[in-house]
């Protein structure tokens, strides 16, 4: 086979990309960031760029060399790392240059071959590719559903697993916006002695630990709310018994404030309450419909029909994730006419 025959499946999928217009290009930075992980704009910091120029000024090497176990250690990684453990107030922290490669190691280090890692199904991918790497047997969730994740630890249970269990969360999902049942959970982790894992890469990225670092949270003594459940002696950090009644009160407003719109929403003249967070990739990536993601079209229209959704929105999201790799516009049309009309027959039971 020569390169250019090698090449034309993949030649062939970007060409499709493109006549869906999804096909991404590289553009120069440009207005407003509402897109990137800078979220305090240190990026173009001139207090860093100082710090930066100064440290090269006095020799610090460019570039690493090699691992930190070899030659890649500097005295700015320590003073870093120690700096990092008096602001959490931790015995030890380590640094990684990303929240990506920190959940990596993270989850495929710590669960060893005899322990279950349970895994919200919208976690990010950073500790699902780490988890996958692992050793430790792995599930999904439903997502902050407290109780898919009972059922999978005791039906694991049930099928002789033994070992530690690993509960890995979000707090907060940087997608939708929405919190983890953080009580719920930790009381799950209590019941089954399981390790209740946030992963909060975008918020310095600690395993296995919860943080809070809105401005709101701030307390007085500078410090956000940060708690890793237990150490590795099994001593509880001082600020748990604190932070879980901080976050027991926050939980249970939220619950009122849910309760509230369930109530407001029963008593709509329209046909069902309104899923603000309704999408045809959260069906795809769902347990149920993981490996039938036909199904998982067919049921998203349905949903999608029971809160009112229009015809014209329902075929647009169909269209821009179509499944199939095939440009053909007619076999496009066809599958989604035939989507939306399983799902209109559905819908009218």
């Amino acid at each position: 086979m020569t390169d250019s025959a090698a090449l034309e499946p993949y030649r062939d999928h970007l060409s499709g990309l493109a006549q869906q217009s999804r096909l991404r290009h590289l553009e120069p930075r440009a207005g407003v960031d509402f897109t990137s992980n800078d979220y305090l704009g240190l990026a173009a910091s001139k207090r860093l760029t100082d710090v930066l120029m100064a440290a090269l000024a006095r020799g610090t090497p460019v570039g690493a060399g090699g691992s930190r176990l070899l030659r890649g250690n500097a005295p700015e990684h320590e003073e870093l790392e120690a700096a990092a453990a008096a602001f959490f107030r931790a015995e030890r922290t380590l640094f990684f240059g990303s929240g990506y490669l920190a959940n990596f190691a993270v989850f495929s280090t710590l669960p060893q071959r005899d322990d279950l890692v349970v895994l919200d199904e919208l976690l990010h991918g950073s500790a699902r590719e780490g988890a996958r790497a692992g050793r430790a047997a792995t599930v999904l969730a439903q997502h902050n559903d407290a109780g898919a994740f009972e059922r999978e630890i005791a039906k694991w249970r049930v099928q002789g697993g033994r070992g530690r269990i690993w509960i890995a969360v979000e707090s907060v999902y940087s997608m939708d916006g929405d919190c983890a049942p953080l009580v719920d959970l930790n009381l799950l982790a209590e019941r089954y002695d399981a390790d209740p894992s946030a992963a909060d890469w975008r918020r310095f990225g600690r395993l296995p630990g919860f943080t809070n670092c809105k401005p709101k949270y701030r307390k007085s003594d500078g410090l956000f709310p940060f708690v890793r459940l237990h150490s590795h002696s099994g001593q509880q950090y001082p600020m748990a018994e604190a932070f879980e009644q901080e976050i027991t009160t926050l939980y249970r407003a939220r619950e009122q404030e849910r309760e509230a719109k369930r109530l407001q929403s029963s008593l709509s003249p329209h046909r069902g309450p309104r899923l603000s967070n309704l999408s045809l990739e959260r069906f795809r990536t769902s347990v149920k419909y993981r490996d039938r993601p036909a199904a998982a079209d067919i049921a998203f229209c349905v949903a999608a029909y029971a809160n009112g959704m229009g015809e014209d929105r329902i075929e647009r999201a169909i269209e821009d994730d179509y499944l199939s790799r095939d440009p053909n516009p007619k076999k496009r049309a066809a599958y989604i006419r035939r989507t939306m009309e399983k799902a209109r027959r559905w819908a009218g039971r």
